[in-house]
């Protein structure tokens, strides 16, 4: 998958979650002004979107879109190369 299509599911589901315009430097937290639970809901977004399972406890609230995607990126390798995706 490539990174533009990762980086435009995860805005996608930012997008929904905050009804913000969403710019890949933007942070969770900080710029977007999601609160920690919600944090959590968009991660169970994107594990549910691609199909893979993220750490909540290892992901800041202040997470940039870019680390997310990533993030999304080594989690999507490490599962195909194990023949889980």
């Amino acid at each position: 998958m490539e990174r533009n299509e990762i980086e435009g599911r995860i805005i996608d589901i930012v997008k929904k979650e905050s009804g913000l315009k969403i710019k890949s430097t933007d942070r969770l937290s900080k710029d977007i002004n999601i609160d920690s639970l919600s944090v959590l809901d968009v991660l169970m977004k994107i594990e549910d979107e691609f199909g893979i399972s993220l750490n909540a406890e290892d992901i800041d609230c202040n997470i940039s879109i870019a680390e997310l995607v990533e993030l999304v990126e080594k989690r999507t390798a490490i599962d195909k190369s194990q023949g889980r995706l």
